[in-house]
């Protein structure tokens, strides 16, 4: 009887809940709860009870925030329509939640990318990682964030976000080839950006240096130019002939 009735106190208890035979605990105090950007504070009901809940601004995800039976180790959760309660995967970065879904098919998977899997708090998450060694720490994950589905580049050392837009074309250079190719593909938006003015400004730079040499070899020319037709005309002016002098006539002068 006393087994039994314990049974029936947990199973009314609405915070509880059992995921692999470990208990949790919903964190009933939404102040306890960061609320990350493009989601809500809100309420959902279980068991006849109001418990605070984390609404999607975009209406597609409904997290609870569980931790373990001492309160700790907090971490986002969804539920399902039999109460069944699992873990988020997502990266936590720029004060957002990048939530990992899996990726729509692909005619091709882009050169370079094969299809792994990616062990993401605990969870075997899919991802694409690069067939070079070095840039073993770099995955390419289908992610939802702000409402919107992208492919984004995670570092998984500093746990950072990327953008990787250019993964939907499937252009991304083949980075197993290695070389200029792969060092290129693995600089970052911001690095590339740098390097296309650094490009510009070198460009700039060799244009007025030979603009400056077509200056310089002009001006010589049209100094050559302006002696020679000094010379013409002094040999083409009857006045200025040399005339010869005849001694005798100087002497009789003298």
């Amino acid at each position: 009887e006393t087994a039994a009735a314990e049974a029936a106190e947990r199973e009314a208890n609405p915070i509880l809940v059992v995921i692999n035979d470990v208990d949790y605990n919903i964190v009933s105090d939404v102040a306890l709860i960061t609320v990350p950007a493009g989601f809500t504070a809100a309420t959902e009901i279980r068991k006849e009870t109001e418990l605070p809940v984390l609404k999607d601004d975009a209406g597609k995800y409904t997290l609870w925030y569980l931790t373990d039976a001492n309160g700790e180790n907090g971490d986002y959760y969804t539920r399902d329509e039999s109460d069944n309660f699992t873990r988020l995967s997502y990266v936590n970065a720029n004060g957002k939640i990048y939530i990992v879904e899996p990726s729509p098919a692909l005619e091709t998977t882009p050169a370079g990318f094969v299809a792994d899997t990616l062990d993401l708090k605990g969870a075997s998450v899919p991802a694409f990682k690069s067939q070079n060694e070095g840039l073993s720490d770099f995955y390419i994950l289908y992610m939802y964030v702000g409402g919107e589905n992208g492919y984004y580049r995670y570092d998984a050392v500093e746990g950072t976000i990327q953008r990787a837009h250019d993964f939907y074309l499937g252009t991304i250079a083949d980075d197993n080839a290695g070389g200029i190719l792969g060092f290129l593909s693995a600089i970052p938006a911001a690095g590339k950006v740098v390097i296309a003015v650094l490009g510009v400004a070198v460009l700039m730079i060799i244009a007025l240096i030979v603009l400056l040499i077509i200056k310089i070899c002009s001006g010589k020319s049209r100094d050559y130019d302006e002696e020679e037709m000094d010379i013409m005309s002094f040999d083409s002016n009857p006045t200025m002939q040399t005339v010869p002098i005849d001694e005798d006539i100087l002497e009789n002068e003298n």
